[in-house]
């Protein structure tokens, strides 16, 4: 009877999120980190003047895949659209990109924790890749966090 009307512990939607540096300790998971040395920030801007907001354009370089160079865009802005400080101090992230990786592997699992918006999926877990639920950026967003932690954007 008791196992019936068990309590849970349920969190409020305004505390999910995740900050950048969680973001970035959770990238051990993934293997495939080895070829991020091929990947460079190209140019950072803000989205809007006034707004803590970050788009990133990225230039992948790998000689093992066809196209050798692929460009792809990431955006880094505050959970709480009220919040206006840096970004690397904010209590709530989300992050975006549109990588293949980024969609199959991470996108739920983000979205799970609060730390992404559904934009390239479908939003129904995946099946097969990540199935843990492991939050964690792609390469690409890896490597923007490297450029704004040190930075203090």
């Amino acid at each position: 009877m008791a196992a019936l009307f068990r309590r849970t512990r349920r969190r409020s939607p305004g505390r999910k999120g995740m900050t950048l540096r969680q973001l970035y300790r959770n990238y051990k998971y993934e293997p495939d980190y080895v070829n991020s040395r091929y990947v460079r920030v190209q140019r950072v801007w803000p989205a809007v003047k006034g707004q803590p907001e970050l788009r990133f354009k990225t230039l992948t370089i790998d000689p093992k895949t066809t196209p050798p160079r692929r460009v792809h865009w990431q955006r880094i802005y505050p959970a709480d659209p009220t919040y206006e400080g840096k970004l690397s101090e904010c209590p709530r992230v989300k992050v975006t990109c549109d990588c293949e990786r980024w969609t199959y592997y991470w996108e739920y699992a983000c979205f799970k924790k609060g730390a992404a918006d559904i934009i390239m999926g479908n939003g129904k877990p995946p099946k097969e890749l990540n199935m843990r639920g492991i939050p964690a950026p792609c390469k690409h967003l890896l490597e923007d966090i490297r450029y704004v932690l040190p930075n203090k954007l």
